[in-house]
């Protein structure tokens, strides 16, 4: 069975049909950002996936992260490290930004995430998406642009 984020789940959920849809952690020194990103076919509502993508991230923060969710994104992580690693400067280029940063945890360690429990990345996840100021930025195809 294919993984379906529950971004994604919630887009396809509302009729949209999603090509793509990522949310990452960039960290910086002082300042980190929590970053969606969503590929959706050109006619799509963009204010409409907003809507969407924002109260499906205000429903994960009330409701928690499941341990099944932590698993999966935990294997996630292993997988893509253990990848990475096999192509040093693909590991060497995921890891630059934790360097510079000097975050704690650097470098590979497959069983550095197995201490976490759901408690933990529910607390981790509601400091970024719990009454935190937000951006969004809409792109839209040439031929959308200015309509709507």
């Amino acid at each position: 069975m294919l993984f379906r984020s529950p971004l994604e789940r919630a887009l396809s959920a509302a009729g949209m049909k999603p090509r793509s849809v990522s949310a990452d952690l960039r960290l910086n020194q002082g300042f980190s950002r929590f970053v969606v990103s969503a590929d959706l076919p050109a006619r799509t509502d963009p204010g409409a996936a907003l809507e969407v993508l924002l109260a499906a991230m205000d429903g994960i923060a009330r409701k928690g992260i499941s341990q099944e969710e932590i698993n999966r994104t935990r294997d996630a992580m292993v997988f893509s490290e253990m990848v990475g690693r096999e192509k040093i400067h693909y590991f060497l280029m995921a890891k630059a930004p934790w360097v510079i940063v000097g975050s704690p945890g650097q470098g590979f360690s497959a069983g550095r995430w197995d201490h976490l429990g759901p408690g933990d990345l529910d607390a981790a996840s509601r400091s970024y998406l719990v009454g935190q100021p937000f951006s969004a930025l809409l792109v839209l195809p040439a031929d959308q642009a200015g309509k709507g």
